[in-house]
């Protein structure tokens, strides 16, 4: 089919520090101790001399370079276009000519000033809050359900389609009035949302207003850079069938009862869910917020810089691939690292300019909090450390703690934004 096509051809790695929230991971260099910190606002995952559970690792990055590799053998995607979400606002980063100097740690943040380095403009919410509007109900629906096509019909089907609704349609794509190859498929479930949405522009917001039962045509142009040449910036007609309107909500008995479900009513699940992509969305809505004003230290960035590299390298010696070949599988190179590297530094440097603009703060309690349990959870993994070796860690993940509580503030900040209490 080609009407769907991914925003992003490259794949995600499995452990991956570059996501709107990110993880931070730390690999040593014996293939047998894999210690994995997980930066998720969860909490760590501290292992070592964890065969189990490295040998699960090496099952799941398996299957990750095999689905790789098949993914970009029959991938034809040659750019990325976005049609709804914002993308980062990009800070060139310094070229790399040389590696750079081993045992990077990272910097307190807080220490280096961060409003002498970048500023931080208003955020637009607006779109954010769209998103996440109708992204939060479909994300339910879909862990109840498993598969969109299991959603239950509306049964109110005089009601049109509309924007964050999911639907079944059958669809015949025709350039100059000739059906063209690819173009036609039926019983299709799709979300009509720029959240999540991999269709060229217009061919979801084209269902929206028609009824079930309707036959209908929808005029979209394909990309420019659309990977079939016959069809890149061509003029189409898509004539819609739509079947179904699909009602994705769920009564607080079915959120009970869901087996292995922390809630106990829908909008408990809902409030959680809208915060899950708050925090999603929000790297990339302050990176287009937060101008640089100065270049940042070097150290801010090459710690992430190293860290990846090195985790890359260590995959590659494993599995005996090209260090080259395994990043070109992900869509990387080290240009793209680095900037990645350095978007995450700026990123940290916003959090705390804008907890400083909205006099934003965490407590000593919420620190020792985490504090604790760093050791704790190292103390659980490694049974029989000493405790000193879990305070010597805890010790050395201060500037991490610090990050994530800024993060955690920011996000709450972020929420009220969009979703603003009636006291205000």
């Amino acid at each position: 089919m080609l009407i769907f096509y991914a925003k992003r051809c490259e794949m995600t790695p499995v452990f991956s520090i570059f996501r709107p929230i990110g993880f931070l991971f730390a690999i040593t260099e014996e293939i047998t101790a894999f210690p994995i910190a997980i930066r998720c606002g969860i909490g760590y995952n501290i292992g070592n001399e964890n065969k189990a559970g490295f040998n699960m690792l090496k099952r799941i990055l398996t299957f990750t370079l095999v689905v790789a590799i098949l993914a970009l053998s029959s991938c034809r995607v040659v750019e990325v276009i976005d049609h709804g979400t914002t993308a980062p606002q990009e800070t060139t980063a310094p070229e790399v000519t040389t590696a750079p100097e081993k045992d990077y740690v990272l910097p307190d943040y807080e220490k280096l000033n961060p409003s002498s380095y970048v500023s931080v403009g208003e955020i637009d919410f607006e779109p954010i809050a769209k998103l996440v509007f109708e992204g939060a109900p479909y994300n339910i629906a879909l862990s109840f359900y498993g598969d969109m096509k299991k959603f239950p019909a509306l049964e109110d089907v005089t009601r049109p389609a509309q924007s964050g609704d999911c639907v079944k349609i059958d669809y015949c794509g025709k350039l100059n009035g000739v059906a063209f190859s690819g173009g036609t498929a039926t019983n299709v479930a799709l979300f009509i949302s720029d959240y999540k949405n991999g269709y060229i522009p217009g061919f979801t917001e084209g269902i929206i207003g028609h009824a079930v039962g309707e036959t209908f045509d929808v005029d979209v142009t394909f990309p420019e850079n659309y990977h079939a040449a016959d069809l890149a910036g061509k003029a189409v007609v898509f004539t819609m069938t739509l079947h179904n309107i699909y009602d994705m909500s769920l009564t607080d008995e079915q959120v009970a009862q869901f087996q292995g479900n922390m809630y106990q009513t829908y909008a408990e699940w809902l409030v959680d869910e809208e915060l899950a992509i708050t925090e999603e969305l929000l790297f990339e809505a302050l990176l287009k917020a937060t101008t640089t004003n100065t270049p940042l230290p070097a150290e801010t960035y090459l710690y992430y810089y190293e860290q990846t590299v090195d985790y890359y390298q260590l995959v590659a010696n494993y599995y005996g691939i090209p260090y080259n070949t395994l990043l070109s599988y992900y869509g990387l190179s080290e240009t793209i690292i680095l900037q990645q590297s350095l978007n995450q530094a700026t990123y940290n440097m916003a959090l705390l300019v804008l907890m400083e603009q909205n006099e934003l703060s965490w407590t000593d309690e919420e620190f020792t909090q985490k504090y604790d349990s760093l050791v704790t959870k190292y103390l659980e993994s490694n049974k029989d450390a000493p405790h000193e070796d879990a305070v010597k860690y805890a010790d050395g993940m201060k500037n991490q703690i610090a990050l994530d509580l800024a993060e955690e503030k920011v996000l709450i900040w972020s929420f009220g934004m969009i979703f603003p209490s009636d006291e205000e």
